[in-house]
């Protein structure tokens, strides 16, 4: 488990600054993706093991906040590209799957002209609302039942998605949040390439552990 980064939000000036890694890519707060549809607002996680950057962004066109799982890497790079087009194939496949512990994948696009560089695509579902996992124990673990409870809704979800001989990829603690009604919600879909159906029962154990511990 690893802890979240500082949240950095869209300035109201414009002016595209930020601190971590993600500006390499050129992705800053007010930064737009696929023809200007979507603005950058607020980055608010990452997962190293397949170069992805979750967003918080605005949706141009249909005037909502939508979560974004950016890939990022080499475009000459056979393997990193390689890897972005499988995630992205198992992202649209899951884009029918809906239930209420994850959200749902509403587009999959790959990079566009005028995007960051080293965009090579990304994975837009509808936003979550809440907080993140680690704020969760902000004051201490929870209760073991309580830990279970919060749980079941993404539990099920991973049951619901390997019934269909679909990965969630619910296996890392930055791309779950906790919904405003305190149930645990996987809220940036994009299985890594190889991901199978035994990681997302690896994440739910790792997703019990952190607020029991």
């Amino acid at each position: 488990m690893t802890s979240k980064p500082t949240e950095q939000i869209a300035p109201e000036s414009g002016e595209n600054r930020s601190d971590d890694g993600s500006q390499e890519q050129g992705l800053t707060p007010g930064a737009v993706l696929d023809h200007g549809r979507y603005r950058l607002l607020a980055e608010v996680g990452s997962d190293a093991r397949c170069n992805a950057r979750l967003w918080r962004a605005k949706d141009g066109v249909l005037g909502r906040d939508v979560a974004l799982t950016i890939l990022v890497g080499d475009r000459s790079d056979a393997d990193a590209a390689s890897n972005a087009r499988r995630t992205l194939e198992r992202a649209m496949h899951a884009s029918t799957f809906n239930h209420v512990g994850v959200a749902r994948v509403l587009d999959v696009v790959t990079q566009a002209p005028g995007d960051p560089a080293g965009v090579l695509g990304v994975v837009i579902a509808e936003w979550t609302h809440g907080t993140d996992l680690l704020d969760l124990v902000a004051e201490g673990p929870l209760p073991p039942g309580t830990a279970a409870r919060l749980l079941q809704p993404l539990a099920a979800a991973v049951e619901a998605a390997h019934h269909a001989g679909l990965v969630l990829g619910a296996d890392h603690p930055q791309r779950i949040r906790v919904t405003p009604e305190g149930e645990i919600r996987m809220a940036f879909p994009g299985p890594l390439a190889r991901a199978t159906s035994s990681d997302d029962v690896r994440g739910l154990g790792a997703a019990l552990y952190l607020p029991l511990t």
